[in-house]
């Protein structure tokens, strides 16, 4: 069983916070940067039931696992281009990209029973809601209790992740050929994630009647709101020396912030 977000549902997810934090020593105008992208995802998850006809319920059990988008940072390197109003002229430019979330790293979904509120061998589906219970995908209908789930769900998503990152430069490298050094360190703070299982009774997809219908819904946690990957203390060698500006980009696969000015490398990034 294969779904995919329509684009009304991928519109209501919440975007990505890209917080670049500076050291103290951060010039004033570049402390603090937000910007809103999306980090996509692929889960998949495997369902199970039993207790098809006891009261108050039957148990739905969920587990899987998440596989993360990249996360990637660009810095930029540049002579004779002041952000404020220098001259242009001999430009010299480098770049140098560091992922600091590796395409495909994933998180296991640990298996998890709930238990639904309505007898009777009820119909059942699973819908994604955010951490503010917000609905970030359709409803996927798995079957009637009774019939069992055989098929893996495989599908793909965004979810919030907020960025944090310290940027710092070894101020003796700021002159030197073939550039200077630039250290990147922080952490990556993603966004919550449940899957609520709907039970219902008398309200088959197929055609079913609709009278006399029985809801209840069970929540189920993916993903846990504020759950944290660090980014390992890495330093990068900028290829142009004589005291370059300096700019940084951070993207996803979905989109990216842009370049981001965060002052000149001798004036302790």
């Amino acid at each position: 069983m294969t779904w995919t977000p329509n684009r009304k549902a991928q519109g209501v997810l919440v975007g990505l916070v890209a917080a670049i934090l500076a050291t103290a020593s951060f010039p004033a105008s570049a402390q603090e940067v937000e910007e809103e992208l999306m980090l996509p995802l692929d889960i998949s998850l495997d369902a199970t039931s039993s207790d098809c006809s006891n009261n108050p319920g039957p148990w739905i059990t969920l587990e899987g696992e998440l596989a993360l988008g990249s996360v990637t940072v660009e810095l930029v390197f540049r002579n004779n281009d002041n952000p404020v109003g220098g001259p242009h002229e001999n430009r010299q430019e480098t770049t140098s990209e560091v992922v600091v979330l590796e395409e495909g790293e994933t998180l296991s979904i640990p298996k998890q029973p709930v238990r639904g509120g309505t007898g009777g061998n009820p119909f059942i589906w699973v819908q994604f809601v955010d951490a503010s219970g917000d609905a970030v995908s359709d409803e996927i209908y798995l079957g009637r209790c009774v019939q069992g789930f055989d098929e893996t769900l495989e599908f793909s998503m965004s979810v919030p992740m907020a960025l944090a990152m310290d940027v710092t430069e070894d101020s003796d490298s700021c002159s030197n050929n073939p550039g200077p050094w630039i250290t990147l360190e922080g952490e990556m703070s993603l966004g919550g994630l449940n899957a609520l299982i709907i039970f219902r009774n008398n309200d088959n997809p197929v055609g079913g009647p609709h009278s006399n219908i029985q809801q209840t819904t069970a929540e189920i946690e993916i993903l846990e709101d504020g759950e944290t990957l660090s980014i390992p203390k890495q330093p990068v060698l900028g290829g142009v020396g004589g005291n370059p500006f300096v700019w940084v980009a951070v993207a996803t696969a979905d989109e990216g912030t842009g370049e981001i000015y965060l002052g000149r490398c001798v004036q302790d990034l």
